[in-house]
């Protein structure tokens, strides 16, 4: 369950630190040049449809797949077994105590932060 809400609602919005391109590549048949800048999406990897399937969906049913919320190779956070214990045990204890926990509202109606760079609801009526 973890895996797929980190995947589905990551911490961050936005691209990853510039990456700058050493040689000419063309991935996927895009010229990048050597010297140009990349901005890698991992929220658009973690909805590619060539990676997971019907992708924009929350699916709790899942099977387990690698996404990039906690980023990847030399520039996977270090901090992810921690960071995933603290919300194993935040969210496990709070389904626990609430355990028929849901939204009051339209998940549409949702309101999410659009000044930080952290991805947060502003409000998040839930009933019990």
């Amino acid at each position: 369950m973890l895996g797929e809400l980190l995947r589905h609602i990551p911490f961050r919005k936005g691209v990853g630190i510039p990456r700058m391109a050493l040689p000419d590549v063309d991935p996927e048949g895009t010229r990048i040049r050597a010297g140009h800048f990349v901005h890698v999406s991992y929220l658009a990897a973690n909805r590619d449809p060539a990676v997971f399937l019907d992708s924009d969906a929350l699916d709790f049913d899942r099977a387990p797949h690698p996404h990039m919320t906690f980023g990847w190779g030399g520039h996977h956070c270090i901090a992810t077994a921690p960071a995933r214990a603290e919300l194993e045990t935040a969210i496990g204890a709070l389904l626990t105590r609430f355990p028929h926990l849901r939204l009051a509202v339209p998940d549409s109606e949702v309101q999410w932060d659009t000044e930080t760079i952290r991805r947060f609801p502003l409000r998040l009526p839930v009933s019990w």
